[in-house]
């Protein structure tokens, strides 16, 4: 995550990615910033919300 809050601009951003891709982490950092998005944005999916208890 250092890496991404470093990130100033979209060029430097596209990048990262570029290298990331190559060296196969990609899919592993937007897993990241998906998780910490939801997290800062207080979203659940509705999918992850269990059904409630009767």
């Amino acid at each position: 995550m250092s890496c991404i809050e470093e990130v100033i601009n979209i060029p430097t951003l596209n990048e990262r990615f570029t290298d990331s891709i190559k060296l196969g982490y990609f899919k592993n950092i937007l897993g990241e910033i998906i998780t910490q998005s939801k997290l800062e944005f207080n979203y659940a999916d509705t999918d992850e919300m269990s059904e409630p208890q009767k």
